[in-house]
């Protein structure tokens, strides 16, 4: 062949630049490919992420609060922009919303940007739809990431071999992405035996922020409130779910005395100490003037303070006095069988003003 004057022929060098871009093509190609394994492995990542981040913060509470009860009601009610939400009460008295963001299929942001929702935080699941959509199609039909909430929450029950009813609870929630073949959901199951460890030896009778106001396992009936046992308009209690407040005011010089009980009795058989966290305001007119308070323990709910266990604070001055937050136990291993928990005041030439926030007994 003949050579040109640079010694490569005109055949030679097109084929060597055929050969070189199909070369860098290939290499491309390959490049290429192995960005789209990474982005999706990546996606992958921040899905199995997502679902171990989640889980673990709901599992956590599960775990340290023990729940009490979950159910489709509650604090739902009141929280916008879900297709799905359950209410978990748990047995510190707290109570947290879990729920599905609503996805509207007309809007792009609203497909892109779905979410999870628990205890006031959206967990973010990023879902990119192409910028351009072909003509006759729907954004929707570009979505990878579906959600399926239709069995969110399903309940059950056993019966232990003493007699005790549990209540099981299952969360299911399916989110698939149509790259992959795994479930990226949550799949959760926790009873109503689970309790905190440190209360596991804790029975509650009123506690902040406590939904349900009594949490005692051996409560006779449902519910729990204190009943006035004297309709007066210078007496009265107000029960919120976390607290109780009571007030009792007598400008004369005659004694008065008035008694809060709850409405059901309690075995303390099985209960060595009461303990309670309570403050005081009070104020006398002159320096006869008197204003008490006793909680405790009665075998009947009546208008004296008749209680076999009670602390009591005493106020003897004109001058308004606020005992601050005070935390004090009381023995109650000697009462043996089924006592009313009550609140009595007793007020001459003055007024006292009374609010408890925690009552609970231990083992």
């Amino acid at each position: 062949m003949k050579l040109n004057d640079k010694g490569m022929s005109i055949i030679e060098t097109v084929l060597t630049f055929t050969l070189i871009m199909g070369i860098f093509f290939g290499m491309i190609t390959i490049v290429m490919n192995y960005r789209e394994k990474a982005i999706l492995q990546l996606k992958k990542l921040e899905l199995e992420t997502f679902k171990n981040t989640i889980t673990k913060d709901i599992q956590d509470d599960f775990l340290t609060r023990g729940v009490q009860e979950i159910n489709d009601a509650g604090a739902c009610a009141v929280i916008p922009d879900l297709s799905q939400c359950i209410n978990i009460l748990f047995q510190d008295g707290t109570e947290k919303a879990f729920g599905v963001g609503k996805v509207d299929t007309s809007s792009r942001s609203s497909m892109e940007n779905k979410f999870l929702y628990y205890d006031g935080i959206k967990y973010p699941i990023h879902d990119p739809i192409p910028k351009t959509i072909p003509e006759g199609r729907q954004m929707e039909e570009f979505q990878s990431i579906k959600i399926l909430d239709t069995e969110l929450l399903s309940t059950d029950s056993a019966v232990l071999e003493d007699g005790k009813i549990i209540y099981i609870y299952s969360i299911d929630l399916y989110i698939s992405d149509s790259n992959f073949s795994e479930d990226f959901g949550l799949h959760l199951v926790t009873s109503t035996l689970s309790i905190r460890e440190e209360q596991q030896e804790n029975v509650y009778l009123i506690q902040k922020n406590l939904a349900t106001n009594f949490h005692a396992t051996n409560l006779l009936g449902n519910g729990f409130h204190l009943v006035e046992k004297k309709n007066n308009l210078n007496h009265t209690v107000i029960q919120e779910a976390e607290h109780i407040i009571f007030q009792d005011q007598n400008t004369s010089a005659t004694n008065n005395s008035v008694t809060y009980s709850s409405i059901y009795s309690i075995d303390l058989s099985a209960y060595q100490k009461m303990h309670i966290r309570y403050r005081t305001l009070s104020q006398l007119t002159n320096a006869s003037g008197s204003a008490n308070i006793w909680i405790g323990f009665q075998k009947q709910p009546v208008n004296n303070q008749s209680f076999a266990a009670f602390l009591k604070s005493t106020n003897a001055t004109t001058v308004q006095q606020d005992s601050g937050w005070l935390e004090e136990e009381i023995d109650i291993s000697s009462l043996q069988g089924r006592y009313y928990l009550s609140i009595s005041t007793f007020t001459r030439l003055g007024n006292i003003t009374g609010e408890v926030r925690d009552i609970w007994l231990t083992m």
